[in-house]
């Protein structure tokens, strides 16, 4: 699988269907640089696929709690 395709298996997970703007927001990018790497102009660097994962990481954290919450305020 190619950084492309693990970057867009990623953002969509994270930030659903409308992904490309809230991804170029979290890595602090342009959105013609999601655009250059979806359309397969350019491929994104490891780092950026790492930035990715922790990202996924602290927003599964970040469900965790609200479902922890939420099911103690039961």
């Amino acid at each position: 699988m190619q950084n492309r395709d693990r970057l867009i298996r990623l953002a969509e997970a994270i930030f659903g269907p409308r992904w490309q703007n809230a991804t170029a927001r979290a890595l602090g990018m342009n959105t013609r640089q999601i655009h250059r790497w979806v359309s397969g102009q350019y491929q994104p660097r490891d780092e950026v696929i790492e930035r990715m994962i922790r990202i996924a990481q602290d927003k599964i954290t970040e469900i965790d709690e609200a479902i922890r919450k939420a099911t103690n305020d039961r």
